[in-house]
């Protein structure tokens, strides 16, 4: 859900930043309308990625012995690519994702740090 109300975000700023072109033909203004494009635009592609892929799943799911196969192969092979938790550095168990960045970002800040 939150991705769709990104989507709904970026599309209502290029809304108003086309609306606003034609009366300021500034330079600036066309670089934020061609960056927030791009960001509505790459998105708008991972959710469609992202829904071809359940389909597909869906489409081998009904299908034959071999069809199911190689969807529950697709499916066990997209559980185990995610992360479901983090322990950082104080023992603590991170599992919501802007915790678990924020523990990366700590580790390798941590590991690359030069000690004087």
């Amino acid at each position: 859900m939150e991705k769709k109300l990104q989507i709904e975000a970026l599309k209502t700023e290029v809304g108003e930043l086309e609306a606003q072109l034609p009366g300021n033909r500034s330079e600036e203004l066309r670089q934020r309308l061609q960056v927030k494009q791009a960001e509505l635009h790459d998105l708008a592609e991972k959710e469609a990625r992202k829904y071809a892929q359940v389909t597909q799943r869906r489409l081998y799911d009904i299908g034959d012995k071999a069809s199911k196969l190689l969807a529950w192969l697709d499916k066990r092979d997209q559980i185990q690519k995610g992360v479901c938790k983090i322990v950082d550095e104080l023992g603590w168990s991170r599992r919501s994702s802007p915790e678990m960045a924020e523990a990366f970002a700590s580790y390798y800040e941590m590991l690359y740090t030069t000690k004087t």
